[in-house]
Order: structure tokens, then C-alpha cells, then sequence
């Protein structure tokens, strides 16, 4: 599949990398409805690995909006960003690491369901300050991603046109 007839495809072992490697494509004609539906990422969106290596989160940088994870991928879509920082930034601690693999079930291959995930206990701070402190402080490290990836994604467009393939 090639990149003008689908959306970027990756999996949970990709999950942390800002430019996913080994880039698949799912086709907008085959998958179109489910993609809409069930598929697509939004910026903010909270990612979890459910199965093989359970419980890596991320947070969805810009760039990935409209790409696709697989369904080894649970999705947490936080009701605002006034919390999806803050959201990820809990998941992503030591105790909420913890708690997630807790979960873990499975003789084999390690697996979570995303019952399990909506159970984990997420920690409401009296001071509202410091929960818009940590907040602020994962949405601005995921706007940096994005414009790291942008830039990058520059400074390869211009190597390749102009030093690897450039026409002098």
C-alpha cells in the first residue's frame, strides 16, 4: 500500500518512537467506515499497549492525528485537554506503571481489556494548580514532538533534494 491511498499504520511496538519505523499503510477504500469510527487518532489521545508488551502509554503528537494504530492499541480519549496532560503523565508514572501491569493477565502472551484500563484509579489532586502545572507541562512536551518531527521531516526533504539528488 502506498502512502496516497492510505492512512500511516503502526503497532504497539512502534508506539514510542516520534516517526514510527516501518511505516504501513491501510487503505482509505477497504477500511474507510471503520477507520472513522474506531480507528483514527486524534492529537492528545492517550495510547496503551493491551497485549505482548502491556501497558507502554503515549500521548498522540500532532503529526499522528488521522494516522492509525492497530487494535493492540487502547485508545483513552480525555473528555478535554485541560486533563489529557495530566491523564498521561499519571499512566506514564512509576505507580500508575504499576497499577497497569497489575492488570496483566495471560499465560503467554500478557494482555490487558480496556475494562481493565477504565478501572485503573486515576488520583484527583486538591491543588488544581498543580494538576494545570503538569497538564501544561506534558501538552507543551507534545507540541515540541510535533515540531521535532516537522523539522526533522525538513531537514530529510532538503537532503534528499538537494545534496543526495540534487540536479547540478
Amino acid at each position: 500500500m502506498e502512502e496516497e491511498y492510505g492512512r500511516v499504520f503502526f503497532g504497539g511496538k512502534q508506539i514510542q518512537e516520534l516517526d514510527p519505523s516501518g511505516k504501513k499503510y491501510l487503505s482509505n477504500l477497504i477500511h474507510g467506515s471503520r477507520m472513522a469510527s474506531q480507528l483514527l487518532l486524534k492529537e492528545n489521545m492517550i495510547l496503551v499497549t493491551r497485549s505482548g508488551t502491556v501497558g507502554k502509554v503515549n500521548i498522540a503528537p500532532k503529526h499522528w492525528n488521522e494516522w492509525i494504530a492497530n487494535d493492540h492499541i487502547m485508545r483513552v480519549t480525555p473528555t478535554s485537554n485541560t486533563k489529557a496532560g495530566y491523564l498521561y503523565i499519571w499512566l506514564n508514572s512509576d505507580f500508575g506503571k504499576a497499577v497497569l501491569q497489575s492488570l496483566i493477565y495471560g499465560s503467554v502472551v500478557d494482555e490487558i481489556e480496556p475494562e481493565h484500563l477504565a478501572r485503573v484509579p486515576i488520583p484527583i489532586l486538591k491543588d488544581e494548580q498543580k494538576v494545570k502545572e503538569i497538564n501544561d507541562l506534558a501538552l507543551k512536551a507534545n507540541e515540541l514532538r510535533s515540531k521535532a518531527y516537522y523539522l526533522e521531516q525538513d531537514a530529510i526533504k532538503q537532503m534528499n533534494e538537494e545534496v543526495i539528488f540534487a540536479t547540478k
